[in-house]
């Protein structure tokens, strides 16, 4: 993806972080940028198609958006 022009499919407005994911991120010596950084330009991890659907719809219809990325460490970061 580096020096590839992506594109932002939405606003995420504002982000908040649980301290459970900020534990795993740090466990994993990985940070929340390079994974909503995934999340804005759609792609959104490992989802099964009926989620994968329901976020293309949403997108234009302003519902959730979903995705879940597996870190390093084994543990799983949904956003």
């Amino acid at each position: 993806m580096k020096g590839d022009a992506v594109k932002v499919k939405f606003d995420p407005g504002q982000i908040v972080i649980t301290p459970t994911a900020m534990n795993a991120l740090a466990d994993a010596g990985q940070t929340p940028g390079e994974f909503l950084r995934r999340h804005v330009c759609g792609d959104w991890g490992q989802l099964d198609r009926s989620d994968v659907k329901a976020n293309e719809s949403a997108l234009k219809t302003g519902l959730r958006l979903l995705s879940s990325y597996p870190l390093k460490s084994g543990e799983v970061l949904w956003i």
